[in-house]
């Protein structure tokens, strides 16, 4: 592969100097990130020019830390100059570096925008990666253009290995009509562009596309004659899990037995999957040595951070087998592979703004992915994918390219950041493709809530644009900036950096023997705190640092296994998050705000800890359901609701039960598609199960939703957040259940205001949007009947009857809608119901969706694909795809139906686009998403024993909406520029 690349230095070389933007693709992109700065190095690119007072530098990005130093260290070897090449993995502030090649992350590059909007100090910016599209990397690209707008020399060199290049490319060829409009309308308005004067430089070409060379591959592919048992068939639960790992488990023996010698990479698409069938691979290679075949060792990639260093190889062995769930885990490694194991699947990150924000998911992978997962054998090696070629072939199975993660990303975090840089309008911002409108929405409504925009979109200083400079999620970011308020970033800081260590405590659904399950709650129990996870992290991180150095054999004696050595590295080194701490302090201080201080802690108040937590993370209060459902059915407003930490019988005795109960999200309750949440097994609350709860995360395991770092928290503490959320009802209307619980809850408790009758509202009051009181009821003045406006009486009744029969018929289709949900009706999906894996023998059965479109619109309305094959329980994400073929914007409203109509209770979808009004510009194409599980109950439906084909049909109508005045203004703006 390397020969491949350095055969065509000089075509790389000549297509950077004569192009603002060159594209690179071919299947040697690991080795591009090192060989393409080599090659700018020496051709001058870093020397000093008229222009600069500074000799320009060449930065790399990577999505990742462990490319980011694989790569420096392959090209400072290129080099023979380790001086000249930097690699930065920490704050934005780190980037001041004399080094000639600097090699940074993505996130780490977005954050440095933030004190240099125009990266002046670099000349050659490449980006690697672009076949993932990444959500970092789609809001790089549209940064790029804009600053290729001021910096007309400035080169961008993009490294796909795969993908679709075409796209991007077509996104930067229109950067020179936006720049001289651009420049028309600065001229126009007065401002002055400062740059530097070009001299008797050629003007750069737009874009240049090149393919590198790769060797020929020799490897054969193997397909499944029929198609396996689904792994993810919830009606099974984690019996399809342990199916799909014993198939897994077969084909890599079947491959150790009767292929010659050499290393074998297997694929899983979850973490869950790689510890289970790492498992089940060390249990059978014991078996497999006692038949005389010899020995192998079986290495997972990618857990614990570098866990498989910890792992005892014997050098004897004949080959390995490596297990990841990601090719970027393989880098680093130097093994040949001869053998890939793929299942054809892959995890990605899918939106759900109903119930927490986004969740990973496991979704077919694209065939540019399993190419790519099968590019790595050397040699006449074999690829052995997990399901039928006719399966891999069909456009409606499966998908050539993968889709971007703005259009299924939760996209919080990237709007403030965007924001930061100070774009107000979203309209003027141009993006390679467009994000959903609702999820532009619910990112300014969750940034509106935790303070970080004020109610006009402005970021709001200090804790917006501090936020906005930490690396982390908003709630996080939240998390640390409410910290310094109260006093305890210390405590802030420290949980924070053990997020980053990823599965602190083994699953114990992995643990088998019941030594080893006592001896993992026993650890556990040494560092559990009764708040919960984050309290517990805290506690493993202080004891772990402060007995280090006092007692050599403390973590053999506290740990179960490897667990916590995992986490900290090892006995004799520093723990591994240590150094995340020193990330949000510089941050802070490089933008001159108010720093965090990791000097301040709370001490032994714990209680402060607990509000900064729960004023970040509110949006993700859980209760049982049980509570739920009983303050929901009752007519009373004031109900004694006895907060119970297990479940009581008719007779009020406690029962003890092991199973996992039910919460529900309380910011979502008042909607039909809210989800049940589960504690996760790995938490330190899994056996308490306390009735309150704030989590940060969630997972998707088996189409089941699991709570990740888990802290309980008292009702009590939602009267703070509704009265601060009371004087913005509409855009708090997701809350209006805190007000309902606590007020039926504590009511009795809570000391209401001190204002025996509510204030008398005002006139601008009266005239705006009603206000959220708590604990009060707004009460209006009863209107003054004149007895000589008697006479109008029964022409104002008429009048009233006329508006209210006119505002029917705009409440029809949701008032059909909830109808259908209810009832089932003409084959409407329900609200998802409580279920348990059918006892029956009909778990292995599957069903065929297909997606049909019509359209009463002038629009190209289709599936991305025709048919999946799915099984009950099973959550998959479908794509439709539309276009507006019309010279004029057209609003539509999309309806669905489900045939036959009795599958209809049993199609339960979680995010469509059904019902909510859709805007498409002139020639505008755009993806929409649906993601939807089958009810396992289908199997006991006789109605539908016989029944494998589900239809689910779409259609779009027009919609009654206006045009926004907006879009018509803008619309003949850009006309008239056109004219002229």
């Amino acid at each position: 592969m390397a020969n491949a690349v350095l055969s065509q230095r000089d075509e790389v070389v000549a297509a950077v100097e004569g192009h603002n933007v060159v594209a690179f693709s071919g299947p040697t992109e690991s080795y591009a990130s090192s060989y393409i700065p080599f090659f700018l190095y020496k051709a001058g690119f870093t020397s000093s020019s008229t222009c600069r007072k500074n000799p320009p530098r060449i930065c790399v990005a990577h999505s990742r830390r462990r490319e980011v130093m694989s790569s420096a260290e392959s090209c400072s070897v290129l080099i023979n100059n380790p001086s000249k090449v930097a690699c930065h993995l920490g704050s934005a502030a780190s980037l001041n570096s004399t080094a000639d090649i600097v090699y940074v992350t993505e996130d780490c590059l977005l954050r440095r925008l933030v004190a240099d909007p125009l990266l002046s100090d670099y000349g050659v910016v490449i980006l690697t990666g672009l076949q993932d599209r990444l959500l970092c990397t789609e809001i790089l690209l549209a940064l790029l253009k804009r600053i290729l707008s001021r910096r007309s020399r400035l080169r961008i060199v993009l490294c796909f290995e795969r993908g679709n290049v075409d796209e991007v490319l077509t996104f930067f060829r229109r950067r020179a009509t936006d720049r001289d409009a651009a420049a028309e309308t600065s001229a126009a308005d007065g401002d002055e562009v400062s740059k530097p004067h070009p001299g008797n430089l050629p003007q750069l070409g737009d874009v240049c596309h090149v393919r590198l060379k790769s060797d020929p591959t020799s490897y054969k592919v193997q397909y499944l004659s029929a198609p396996c048992p689904n792994y993810l068939d919830a009606a099974v639960s984690t019996g399809a899990l342990h199916i799909a790992s014993r198939l897994r488990v077969v084909s890599v023996w079947s491959v150790c037995r009767n292929e010659p010698s050499g290393n074998v990479l297997v694929f899983v698409p979850s973490s869950e999957e790689l510890e289970l069938l790492h498992t089940n691979l060390v249990e059978s290679a014991k078996s497999f040595r006692e038949q005389g075949a010899g020995s192998i060792n079986v290495v997972p990639l990618g857990v614990g951070g570098s866990a498989e260093q910890h792992i005892k190889r014997n050098p004897y062995a004949s080959r390995n087998v490596y297990i990841c769930c990601d090719l970027r885990d393989y880098r680093s490694k130097v093994d040949s592979i001869r053998y890939v194991v793929d299942c054809a699947f892959s995890r990605r990150m899918v939106s759900d703004h109903v119930n927490t924000g986004s969740v990973a998911c496991t979704v077919h992978a694209t065939r540019d992915e399993m190419r790519q997962r099968s590019n790595v054998i050397r040699g006449h090696g074999k690829c052995y994918r997990l399901l039928t070629e006719a399966h891999f072939l069909d456009n409606s199975l499966v998908m050539e390219f993968p889709i971007s993660e703005i259009k299924t990303s939760d996209l919080t975090t990237m709007i403030l950041f965007i924001k930061s840089l100070g774009v107000s309008d979203f309209s003027d911002f141009e993006f390679v493709v467009q994000p959903p409108i609702v999820a532009i929405e619910h990112a300014l409504t969750t940034l509106f809530l935790l303070g970080a925009i004020d109610g006009n979109g402005d970021v709001v200083y200090p804790c917006g644009n501090v936020m906005a400079e930490l690396p982390y999620t908003a709630m996080l970011s939240n998390f640390l900036y409410r910290s310094t308020e109260l006093g305890c970033s210390v405590e802030a800081l420290t949980i924070c950096a053990m997020l980053e260590v990823q599965d602190v405590v083994l699953k114990r659904g992995n643990v088998k023997s019941t030594y080893q399950t006592e001896r993992l709650q026993a650890a556990m129990r040494g560092f559990a705190a009764s708040e919960g996870d984050l309290f517990s992290y805290f506690n493993v991180y202080q004891l772990a640092h402060y007995y280090r150095d006092e007692d050599t054999k403390w973590l053999a004696r506290h740990a179960h296994g490897e667990w916590l050595r995992y986490s900290f590295g090892g006995e004799d080194s520093k723990p591994a998050c240590g150094s995340s701490q020193e990330i949000p302090a510089s941050g802070g201080e490089h933008l001159s705000l108010p720093p965090i201080r990791p000097q301040v802690s709370c001490g032994e108040n714990s209680a402060v800890l607990l509000e900064a937590i729960f004023k970040s993370f509110f949006l993700n209060v859980a209760c049982k359901e049980h509570l739920v459902r009983t303050l929901l059915t009752s007519r009373q407003l004031d109900v004694d609701l006895k907060v119970k930490s297990k479940v009581l019988d008719d007779e009020g005795n406690a029962i003890l039960t092991n199973e996992l109960q039910p919460y529900l999200l309380v910011a979502s309750l008042d909607t039909s598609k809210t989800r049940r949440l589960y504690i996760h097994s790995g938490s330190f609350l899994a056996d308490e199960q306390p009735d309150w709860v704030v989590f940060n995360e969630s997972l998707d395991i088996d189409g089941e939703y699991f709570m990740r770092d888990v802290t309980a928290i008292q009702p009590e503490s939602l009267f703070n957040v509704v009265a601060r959320l009371r004087p913005y009802s509409r855009v708090g209307d997701i809350h209006r259940w805190f007000a309902k619980a606590s007020s039926r809850r504590f009511s009795s408790r809570v000391d209401p205001p001190s204002q025996s009758h509510p204030p008398k509202p005002t006139e601008s009051q009266d005239g705006g949007e009603d206000k959220f009181m708590y604990l009060q009821t707004r009460f209006s003045r009863a209107p003054v009947v004149n007895p000589l406006k008697e006479a109008d009486s029964i022409g104002t009744a008429l009048l009233g009857v006329f508006i209210a029969l006119f505002g029917i018929t705009f409440a029809c289709v949701p008032l059909y809608e909830f109808f259908c949900q209810q009832s089932g009706y003409m084959g409407t999906t329900r609200r998802v119901k409580t279920y348990k894996p059918p006892p029956d023998d009909r778990g292995g059965r599957m069903f065929e969706i297909d997606f049909v479109t019509h359209s009463h619109l002038n629009w190209d309305f289709k599936p991305a694909q025709r048919s999946v094959v799915i099984g009950a329980g099973e959550t998959t994400l479908a794509f439709y795809t539309v276009k507006n073929l019309t010279d004029q914007p057209v609003i539509g409203v999309a309806a669905y139906h489900v045939i036959p109509d009795e599958a209809g209770g049993f199609f339960n979808k979680i995010q469509c686009f059904c019902f909510e009004e859709q805007m498409l510009h002139p020639g505008e194409e755009v993806d929409l998403p649906v993601l939807f599980f089958l009810d396992p109950d289908i199997l006991k439906d006789k109605r539908l024993y016989g029944v494998d084909k589900i239809t689910l049909t779409y259609t779009f109508f027009e919609a009654n909406s206006e045009i926004p005045p907006e879009y018509t203004t803008l619309l003949n703006r850009n006309n008239d520029n056109e004219e002229e």
